[in-house]
């Protein structure tokens, strides 16, 4: 019983549950997909707060060089590229948890 002190509800769920005749996931097993999960929505923050300097930057070069048309090109490079690099980030954060989701389903 000491174990269910840090498990969180699923995994007590998961533990105690002896309706099924599978057996049973180890602790270690639901850690370690606690922990794939919490390291996929690392990856997915990581594009979001790239995209968010991307067009963070793309602002300020519009406002340091309001005069110059080449500046404003590059600008709207970085925000078209800081776009793509968001929704990429969130089309891969929902692939992966489609496989981590799949994979661990027994």
């Amino acid at each position: 019983m000491a174990v269910f002190c840090c498990l969180g509800p699923k995994q007590k769920q998961a533990m105690s549950d002896t309706t099924n005749n599978k057996p049973q996931p180890l602790v270690r097993d639901l850690l370690a997909l606690d922990r794939t999960h919490l390291a996929n929505e690392r990856t997915a923050l990581s594009f979001m707060r790239t995209a968010l300097y991307m067009v963070v930057t793309g602002f300020a070069i519009i406002n340091f060089y309001p005069d110059k048309a080449s500046s404003h090109y590059t600008a709207y490079a970085l925000f078209a590229l800081g776009l793509v690099i968001f929704f990429l980030g969130i089309f891969r954060y929902f692939q992966m948890k489609a496989k981590i989701l799949d994979h661990y389903k027994e």
